[in-house]
C-alpha cells in the first residue's frame, strides 16, 4: 500500500492511502485539486489544495498523477517542495 504525505508546514501533515485519491485536476495558472475520502465523513469528497507557482499547476498535476499511477515504488511519497519545486502551499478543505 502507497501513502502520500502531504506535509503543509514543519508541524502538520496530511497521510493520503494512494487508493483513497479519486482525482486530481487544475482549478487554475496556479491550483491543483486532490480529491478523495481522506476523512471519516463519507458523505462529503475532500480536498487538497496545492498552491503552486504562476503557470505551473499542469506541470505539478502530471508529476503527481504519475506517482499515483505507479503500483510500484516508494511506500511514501512526500508531496512538498523538494520533489515538487513549484510547489508553494498545501491546504485540506474538509467538505
Amino acid at each position: 500500500m502507497r501513502f502520500f504525505k502531504f506535509r503543509r508546514d514543519a508541524n502538520l501533515s496530511y497521510y493520503i492511502q494512494a487508493d483513497k485519491i479519486e482525482l486530481i485536476e487544475t482549478g487554475s495558472n496556479r491550483d491543483v485539486f486532490v480529491y478523495g475520502s481522506f476523512t471519516n465523513d463519507d458523505l462529503a469528497m475532500d480536498r487538497i489544495t496545492i498552491s503552486t507557482a504562476t503557470n505551473k499547476s499542469q506541470e505539478t498535476l502530471d508529476a503527481l498523477a504519475q506517482y499515483v499511477a505507479e503500483e510500484r515504488g516508494t511506500p511514501i511519497v512526500t508531496v512538498n517542495s523538494v520533489l515538487f519545486p513549484h510547489i508553494l502551499g498545501l491546504n485540506l478543505d474538509e467538505q
